[in-house]
C-alpha cells in the first residue's frame, strides 16, 4: 500500500466520522424540535383553557383579549406579536433603561421586568 493510499484511506475515514457526527447532531436537533413543538402545543392548550375559563367567568369577549394582546405587543414600540423589552425609569437612579437585561444600563442595579412570564 502506497503512502497515497494510506492518506486517502485516512481522509475517507475522517469524512465518514464527520458525516456520522453530523447525522447524530441532526438527530438530536430533530428530537429537540419535536419536544419544543410538544411543549408549544401543551402551552397553547393550557392558554386556551385558561382563556375560556376567564371568558366564562367574567363575560369578557375575544375582542377584549385581542385588544389586550395588541396593547401588550405595542408596549415596546413594535407590533410584532412578541413581548419586547420595555423602556422604564430606573427605580434606583431615575435614568431611562430597558427591562431586557435585568439591570440598569447606567447604575447596574437590578430592574424588574413588568411581565409576569418574563424569562
Amino acid at each position: 500500500m502506497s503512502l497515497w493510499d494510506i492518506v486517502q484511506h485516512y481522509q475517507i475515514q475522517e469524512a465518514r466520522d464527520e458525516a456520522r457526527d453530523a447525522a447524530e447532531r441532526a438527530s438530536r436537533q430533530e428530537n429537540r424540535a419535536a419536544t419544543s413543538n410538544d411543549q408549544i402545543e401543551r402551552l397553547m392548550l393550557a392558554t386556551q383553557a385558561m382563556w375560556e375559563l376567564v371568558r366564562e367567568q367574567t363575560g369578557l369577549s375575544d375582542a377584549h383579549l385581542i385588544a389586550k394582546m395588541e396593547e401588550i405587543d405595542g408596549r415596546d414600540g413594535r407590533l410584532d406579536e412578541k413581548i419586547g423589552a420595555e423602556t422604564i425609569d430606573c427605580p434606583h437612579c431615575g435614568r431611562k433603561t430597558n427591562t431586557r437585561s435585568g439591570a440598569c444600563f447606567y447604575c447596574g442595579k437590578p430592574v424588574k421586568d413588568s411581565h409576569v412570564f418574563a424569562r
